[in-house]
Order: C-alpha cells, then sequence, then structure tokens
C-alpha cells in the first residue's frame, strides 16, 4: 500500500513540475528594487502590479528586509506597478509592456511626503531587459496579424529575427504537416545552428516531432497566437537542457479580456469580408455593399 502512495506523489510531483514549466514559459516576470531619496533599500513596502489590459490588481507584494519585490509568472501585455508605504509619496510606473519570457526590473526611489500624493513615471518606448543575458526576438501580435504570409503559416516570421537564416529550397512552408512533394520541412537555422537543433514549444509543451527533428506536430493559425519569442543564444535554464533554439508561442485568447463573443476576440472570418461574385449584381450594388475591413478590429475590442 505504501509504494502505491509513493507512486502517486511522485506523479503529483512531476505534474506540480510541469505546471511551473509551463507557467514560466508563456509568462513574464516584474521585479526590483525600492530605496529611498538617499539610496538606503526601504522594506515592507507595498507594491501592487496591476494588469492595464484588464484592469486588475494580479499581484499584491510587500517588500522583503533588502527593499526587493518580484512579481512573477505574470500574463504578457500592459502593466502598471505602484509602490507606497507611510511617511512617503505614492509612485507609480505605468506603461510597462510584458512579453513572453521577459524579466523587466522596475525601481523605485520614494520621497518623503504623504501617501495621499502621487508620482507618476511613465515607462519608456523601448525597454531594456537588465536581468537578463539571453539574446531573443519577438514577434508581435501585429506583425502576426498584419504582415503578409502566402501560407497563413506563422514560422514563416522567424527570419525577421536577426540571425536566423532558411537553409530549405522551397519559398513558402505549408500550414501543415505535408506538403505537395513530401513532408513539411521546417529548415531555420539561427546563429549558424544546425537546422536539427531548434526546439519548439507551444504553450510550454514539445512541438517538435522527434524523429527527424526536422517537422513540427502542428501549425496553430496565427488568429489563435498573441506572440511568439525566439530564443538564439546565451541560453537560461528555462530555455532548454541543451543549447538549442527555442520558440515559444503565446496563445491570443488567453490574454484577452471576454468582452465580447470569442469569435470576435480570436479573429473572425465573416462572409462580408469574402469577395462579391463577379456576375451576383450590378457595379453599382457591389461597390455600396457593407464590409468591415479585414484589419480593422471590432469596435467592441478597442480601447
Amino acid at each position: 500500500m505504501r509504494w502505491i502512495v509513493e507512486i502517486f506523489a511522485a506523479f503529483l510531483f512531476v505534474v506540480g513540475l510541469s505546471g511551473a514549466c509551463f507557467g514560466q514559459n508563456v509568462t513574464g516576470t516584474i521585479s526590483g528594487t525600492v530605496f529611498d531619496s538617499r539610496g538606503a533599500v526601504v522594506p515592507n513596502v507595498k507594491v501592487t502590479v496591476t494588469n492595464l489590459d484588464q484592469n486588475v490588481a494580479v499581484r499584491r507584494i510587500t517588500t522583503d528586509d533588502r527593499g526587493e519585490y518580484v512579481g512573477a509568472s505574470l500574463p504578457i501585455g500592459r502593466y502598471s506597478v505602484a509602490a507606497e508605504i507611510a511617511s512617503f509619496k505614492r509612485v507609480v510606473h505605468s506603461g510597462l509592456v510584458l512579453n513572453v519570457g521577459d524579466k523587466l526590473a522596475v525601481n523605485f526611489t520614494l520621497e518623503v511626503g504623504a501617501m495621499n500624493e502621487s508620482v507618476t513615471v511613465q515607462a519608456d518606448a523601448v525597454q531594456v531587459d537588465t536581468q537578463s543575458a539571453t539574446a531573443t526576438g519577438v514577434i508581435s501580435g501585429t506583425q502576426l496579424k498584419e504582415l503578409s504570409l502566402n501560407s497563413r503559416n506563422y514560422a514563416q516570421l522567424v527570419l525577421l529575427v536577426p540571425g536566423a537564416s532558411d537553409s530549405g529550397n522551397a519559398d513558402q512552408i505549408f500550414p501543415g504537416a505535408t506538403a505537395p512533394i513530401g513532408t513539411n520541412l521546417v529548415t531555420f537555422q539561427i546563429n549558424g545552428s544546425r537546422r536539427e537543433e531548434n526546439n519548439w514549444q507551444v504553450d510550454g509543451g514539445d512541438n517538435v516531432d522527434r524523429g527527424s527533428n526536422l517537422t513540427l506536430l502542428s501549425f496553430p493559425s496565427i488568429d489563435a497566437i498573441s506572440e511568439f519569442r525566439v530564443v538564439r543564444g546565451v541560453y537560461d535554464t528555462a530555455s532548454s537542457t541543451t543549447p538549442r533554439t527555442r520558440l515559444l508561442r503565446v496563445p491570443s485568447c488567453a490574454t484577452t479580456i471576454l468582452a465580447g463573443p470569442l469569435a470576435a476576440l480570436c479573429g473572425s472570418r465573416k462572409s462580408t469580408s469574402n469577395a462579391t461574385k463577379h456576375f451576383s449584381s450590378s457595379p453599382k450594388k457591389r461597390a455600396a455593399l457593407s464590409r468591415t475591413p479585414i484589419r480593422q478590429a471590432p469596435s467592441r475590442m478597442r480601447g
């Protein structure tokens, strides 16, 4: 009986580790240190991390004895971070953009004053990851949806990352495991590495056919991807057990507020976007048809 309990406990332990790896793969981290005006660290400061896309405080943290805080496993999106403690002014860092795998450092310098006084610091448009030496490249959701892809396969956009090249002879990647001439191969080389050494992950899970390491198990639609990151050098322990290029994909709907029909949030294909049959009506009627532009988001999604 005891060995059954031990096996069950080991199973729960492995499941817990896999869940932790999943969260680490498709999320980001915001951390930092709180100082006073003289440069001394300030412990016991209340730090609130707010997701601006959802208008929800997702983390409430208290700084430790060294004045440090860590907000881990945060979904990608726009954030603000506020720090407050008695006898000091409240400081807010706003406009932070967290991409998949980011480790943003947000430090605070508190000024003496009342807590009802507030100082707001707007984040720079270009943010530098000072917490990691890993060389990465992020393909954003805007690039996924706005750039023309002849096969609607997100993998083609890997070539936008510095150091990426394609050793294949085909001019496109088909959206599936097979191609007209045989198997659909993914033959990217990152920073001169072998094309068989790439490690593709979807939502934290392995997506490589380990028979040849040249094909993928699935090709998610670009409408289902929020963004993806290419890790191309100086790999950390979360990247892989071996020094391979890692490509992470984040689901689109997982980071979107469900304020309307799911189809509208994940990208819909309406019949009004289809081409009009040439002989269906007169030219004037065809020109007068009301259509929603393909690249225009529904009004309920804006803001």
